[in-house]
């Protein structure tokens, strides 16, 4: 399943890893950090896009000159 499939859900680890461009082990020591949002779904952790852009935003270098 790809992510463009995925609108209006939860993301799982692999999905988001893929969105944002990470390896799933990554993203998975980011949330061990709380690094990035997520939701806990009982034992199971989910990510949804609002969060991951919102994410990205905060997170955006901007250029010099």
């Amino acid at each position: 399943m790809s992510v463009e499939d995925v609108e209006g859900r939860t993301l799982s680890y692999d999905e988001a890893a893929a969105y944002l461009g990470l390896q799933p082990g990554t993203l998975r020591v980011w949330v061990s950090h709380r690094r990035v949002p997520h939701v806990k779904v009982g034992s199971k952790v989910r990510f949804t896009r609002d969060h991951l852009d919102e994410y990205l935003a905060q997170n955006t270098v901007k250029a010099v000159g």
